[in-house]
Order: C-alpha cells, then structure tokens, then sequence
C-alpha cells in the first residue's frame, strides 16, 4: 500500500508539474511533509503580518479544506458584496481559512483549489481587496497556504514546517504513517521552520537531505484567554487551576503543552479528530464532563472556537489565543531571498 501511494503521488505530481502556471507576482509556500499539526496556521498568520509591516500586500491563497462555499471566494466574517464572491461563515470556508480571516482584519484570505485561479480573482479585485484603486504588482505577495505538495504553481520561497514535538511521525508514507512525501523531499526546501521545540534528530534529517536550508526555530506563545464575546482573560489566570480543555486538531499534544506551560494545576483532556464539526450535543457533554471533573476553566483552541461560538448560551467556554515567535533572521531570510 505504501509502494502504490507513492507510486500515484509521484504520478500525480508528474501531470501537476506539467500544467505548473506562475503568478505576476512574488509567492511563498507555507507547507510541510506530514498531515496536519505542525502549525501551518499560526506561521501563515505571523508571515502575513509581517509582510504588511513592510507596507507590502500580502494575499493568503488556501484551499480551505472542506469548505463548501462557490471557488474562488473572498473570506471574511459577516461580510457580503455585490462586487466580489464571499464566503463569510466557517461552513462556507473552512475553518482554518475563517480562523486567518479574523486574525487578520487587513490581510486578504482567497479560497480557492486551484490557487493560480485564486490569485487571479484576488489580482481582478484588488480594489475591493485592499480599497486601493491600484497597486503594483511588485508590492502583492501571495502565500500558498498548505503549499508544498500544490504543483501547479511555481513559488519563489519553499517554507517548510516540521513538528518538533512529532517531526515524523512513525516515518512511513500514507496510508501507513503520516508523511505525504519521502525525508528525501527537503531537499526543495529554501527554509525550514522547527515548531513547538527544539529537536535535534529533526534538524539531522533536514541536514541529512538538504545542506543549505537555514533552520529556525518557532515557539508558542500565549497571548489570552478569549470567550465567545470576544472578551479577553490574561493566561495567567489559569496557574495553578483546573482546566479542562478539548480540541480538534492534526496534532493535540502541542495545544496541551502549550496550556501546561502556564502552570495549571490539573489538565483533563477530550481531543476530536482533525477539522472535526461540532454539534450541540458534543458541546453539551464537554461541558457536562467539565462540570464533572470540578474544572474552573474550559479551554480550547481559535480554531475550534470558530466552529463552536454559535453554539454557546454563555461565555463560559474560552480560546487559547497564541502567536507563533520567531526569530527576526528567519523574516530577513525571507525578504532578501525576494529581493525586497
């Protein structure tokens, strides 16, 4: 099984390879080599922001993974146009895209599979996009969100993500392990990025198949404690507490260090797979097995917060807000190898 999925990978990639089209403008991938939890939002985000510091016009290009809005569409909350396609609910988007979309009120996030499609909507709308009645070409970069495996795109940066706490998982291939590619593939990589902590056997893979690549590190950092209104807590708050937290993600087990990082006295765990969609019921008894275990907070992550806020007859429930910190080298990598 694991011959046959590389097999048609490789095929795969063949025919992509041969239809790879390129933008009128510069493009960085944010991707990895395992299915999901290595942290791929959180770096979109940060990389974004920090690109519209520079006064540059950073536009997020995502598949949006189950999804069921009409491609290509504009992400953004509650918003509704006459002059552009939107999807302005989580259901429409997908969470992960919705989840940008609020973090970055100025920051464009188009959903669309075919992300050389998106990046042409977003280009014919740019004025709807960024209320700017023209732009240069040279000051709009594109982030391919989820990129490393999208061949029929060019880019000019491959970022690469590694979990640090589960790099490869078991090391196999799918359907038998976690890797969409072989370790072999770094070697496309132009950067790479560690996240969650340091791992030394990571970085001798990575070195093992790609000489060049600089390695950084990003860690985690707590910013707050936010509830369905939107209302903030300090993270400080939970020391020493008993917190019951629950989420749905690739990887659960960087969310529960991240919450045992500030200290709580007890955390009790209920994890979800990956994109999972919550219903009433499944709200109904976190919150009744929170009661249960005498837990003074319930916690879980902005991307399940997305799915569930409509949800909640009271604030009683709150999200981890975090932000990824990196090192101010791995920005300057990046905005010298775009001649920026």
């Amino acid at each position: 099984m694991q011959s046959l999925y590389y097999i048609a990978y490789k095929l795969h990639r063949s025919i992509k390879k041969k239809q790879t089209k390129r933008l009128p403008c510069k493009v960085i991938s944010v991707g990895n080599l395992t299915v999901g939890g290595t942290g791929k939002t959180p770096a979109t985000i940060t990389i974004a922001e920090e690109i519209r510091k520079q006064g540059l016009f950073p536009i997020i290009l995502t598949r949006g993974y189950k999804g069921k809005g009409k491609e290509p569409c504009y992400v953004r909350a509650g918003f509704v146009s006459d002059n552009i396609q939107t999807c302005n609910n989580f259901i429409e988007s997908g969470d992960e895209p919705y989840l940008m979309a609020q973090r970055l009120k100025d920051v464009p996030v188009i959903k669309c599979s075919n992300r050389y499609r998106g990046g042409i909507f977003a280009l014919t709308n740019i004025e709807h996009l960024y209320r700017i009645n023209s732009i240069n070409n040279d000051k709009i970069i594109f982030i391919l969100d989820d990129g490393y495996q999208h061949w029929s795109l060019e880019r000019d940066i491959d970022i690469v993500l590694i979990d640090g706490i589960k790099p490869f998982g078991n090391g196999k291939l799918l359907p038998f392990g976690s890797l969409r590619e072989p370790l072999s593939e770094l070697k496309r990589a132009d950067i790479v990025l560690i996240t969650k902590k340091r791992n030394e056997y990571a970085e001798e893979q990575i070195r093992k198949h790609n000489h060049f690549a600089p390695i950084f590190l990003g860690e985690y950092v707590p910013i707050s404690l936010v509830d369905s209104l939107g209302q903030s807590r300090v993270v400080d708050e939970i020391k020493d507490k008993r917190v019951f937290a629950f989420s749905g993600l690739g990887n659960n087990e960087g969310f529960i260090n991240t919450l045992k990082g500030l200290k709580p006295s007890d955390v009790i765990n209920c994890f979800f797979k990956d994109h999972y969609l919550y219903r009433y019921r499944d709200i109904e008894t976190v919150c009744k097995e929170a009661q249960r275990a005498k837990s003074d907070f319930i916690i879980t992550t902005e991307k399940d917060m997305v799915k569930i806020k409509e949800m909640l007859r009271d604030n009683s429930i709150y999200a981890l807000k975090i932000s990824l910190k990196i090192d101010r080298d791995f920005f300057n990598n990046i905005f010298k190898r775009l001649k920026l």
